[in-house]
């Protein structure tokens, strides 16, 4: 055998011991050292934990009375108190408050765009290397998963998801000649072309920003970053990410794009007066206006048509950290598993009609034998999760004056996205 392969082999060795060292110290950066006892029988752990959630009352309802006494059903001796707290502002401000004076709770639930900017900052605990995190990454969605994913490692695990997917306008999409959703990007561009003689707009973006604007940006090719999140130069600026643009700035040249996009009359507001035929939006839109006229027995939903870059939507939700201070790690790690278990996911699903983030819940009955929350899974297997950056904010705010400027011919495509990536590189390279 050869000196190579005897140190190929070697090194090796090497890897899976470092893989089941369990949860030592962990070979991320400073902020993601565990210092972390195992159990090796996990139901025997003991002691009591807090968890800051920003669910709805009858979320936490539903978390306390169901979830939880399904959790203590194998795992007795842990006691979970649910501290129910704002989202938004003043929680962020919570949550730094209490990292930086030593006063978190054990684990939290947070909105997956504050991942990074936590992890940065030191205040949370990796995970991929505590006992299970392997077999739960691969029993959930990619998507939601990748959200907790910054400089390396994993800090957190899902807890909730959403996607967006196209809604139609039955009754316009028929006069435009429709009788099923369009697959691709140019059928949809068809259809509105076609209903733009019945004075209607036919695609309705919520605005240049990167909430409303990703599932058209890259369905049609575009793209944001290189796959590691280092860079936007030649990914964001790439010939086919400026394609893309000029394709949405085409379409609002061509009248078929609703005002909505520059700030006009909103989505919902334009789809219930039909002033709209399409739209895309998260499974809270249809609760919310399904006794509207024009909803009511009159609606489409379908995955977000393809394009060069296939049909591609963005990814929202929450996931459940551990905070690095936290005197219970196991204990809390065993719950946040719990919570993202196909068990628990079953629960929220059945008795809140929410996303799961398992793949196994996605496949029950409470999934499937519904048609509306059955589309926005089968798009949750094609979404984009916003660059992991503590910068995340400023990076928005470029990408969204980059994608107004070409909208409002302030620049032309190439040149905003060209003057876009140099600025977001900049801030990639910040830590």
């Amino acid at each position: 055998m050869s000196i190579k392969k005897v140190f190929a082999l070697i090194l090796s060795a090497l890897i899976i011991l470092s893989v089941f060292s369990g949860c030592g110290k962990s070979a991320a950066t400073d902020n993601s050292t565990n210092n972390t006892n195992t159990t090796a029988d996990e139901t025997k752990l003991k002691g009591e934990i807090e968890m800051w959630s920003t669910f709805t009352e009858l979320e936490n309802k539903v978390l306390t009375e169901k979830v939880i006494p399904a959790f203590n059903q194998k795992y007795p001796d842990i006691k979970v108190n649910v501290t129910p707290m704002p989202s938004g502002d003043d929680y962020k401000k919570k949550i730094i408050t209490a990292a930086t004076t030593g006063t978190t709770p054990d684990l939290a639930r947070i909105d997956i765009t504050d991942i990074a900017q936590y992890a940065n900052e030191g205040f949370l605990l990796a995970v991929d290397d505590l006992p299970g995190f392997k077999e739960l990454k691969d029993a959930t969605f990619e998507g939601p998963m990748d959200t907790n994913f910054f400089n390396g490692h994993y800090y957190g695990v899902p807890l909730d998801t959403n996607t967006k997917v196209a809604i139609y306008n039955k009754r316009l999409l028929a006069e435009a000649g429709f009788t099923e959703a369009p697959k691709t990007m140019d059928e949809l561009e068809q259809a509105a072309l076609k209903i733009k003689e019945k004075k209607v707009k036919g695609i309705a973006i919520g605005g240049a920003n990167t909430w409303s604007m990703p599932p058209y940006f890259l369905s049609l090719g575009g793209k944001f970053t290189d796959e590691n999140n280092q860079k936007a130069t030649g990914y964001f600026n790439s010939p086919e990410s400026v394609k893309a643009l000029e394709k949405i700035v085409e379409w609002k040249d061509k009248g078929i794009i609703g005002d909505c996009l520059l700030g006009g009359e909103g989505t919902w507001e334009g789809f219930n007066n039909a002033h709209y035929m399409m739209l895309d939006d998260g499974p809270w839109w249809y609760p919310a206006n399904k006794e509207q006229k024009e909803v009511k027995d009159n609606v489409i939903f379908a995955p977000i048509p393809k394009g060069a870059g296939g049909s591609v939507s963005i990814v929202g939700g929450e996931d459940t950290i551990i905070f690095k201070d936290s005197k219970n790690k196991e204990q809390a790690w065993a719950f946040a598993k719990f919570l993202a278990s196909d068990e628990a996911q079953t629960i929220f699903a059945q008795e809140l009609g929410m996303m799961p983030v398992c793949k196994a819940t996605a496949n029950k009955d409470v999934v499937t034998n519904n048609p509306i929350l059955k589309v926005y899974v089968e798009q949750l297997s094609s979404t984009w999760a916003r660059t992991p950056s503590a910068k995340w904010g400023e990076i928005s705010n470029v990408i969204g004056e980059a994608f107004e400027k070409a909208l409002r011919k302030k620049a032309t495509p190439k040149d905003a996205l060209d003057a876009a990536a140099a600025k977001i590189d900049e801030l990639l390279s910040q830590k």
